[in-house]
């Protein structure tokens, strides 16, 4: 994160409010809050922003570009109000799976990242 900052990209950072995701600016240094599921995240403080291009974690991932997150829904939730230009996945090559199952409120990425790519 701090390598795009330098580059001049904006960082925003996910922060839990309830059953929703929002997205915060953050700044290299910042610090930040202790959140649930034993994540960290921006402070309520920080600026809301709408990100174009979401970098999402999953859990397993297909050839097909779908996704298993952790089970709460929160990031297909948030994709689908923020309608982000680009959803890119990151992920390790051992979390490919032949196939993942897919319903129609989950939410296709464009591109997965992994080591290996």
């Amino acid at each position: 994160m701090a390598g795009l900052a330098r580059l001049g990209f904006a960082i925003a950072l996910p922060r839990t409010e309830g059953s929703s995701l929002e997205f915060r600016l953050w700044h290299d240094g910042e610090a930040l809050d202790a959140g649930p599921f034993g994540l960290s995240e921006p402070p309520l403080n920080a600026p809301l922003t709408r990100p174009a291009t979401m970098l999402i974690p999953l859990a397993a991932f297909d050839a097909s570009l779908h996704r298993i997150g952790f089970g709460k829904g929160f990031y297909d939730r948030a994709i689908a109000a923020l309608n982000p230009t680009l959803k890119i996945g990151l992920a390790f090559s051992c979390q490919q799976v032949p196939h993942v199952p897919f319903e129609s409120h989950d939410e296709r990425l464009d591109a997965i990242v992994t080591e290996k790519s």
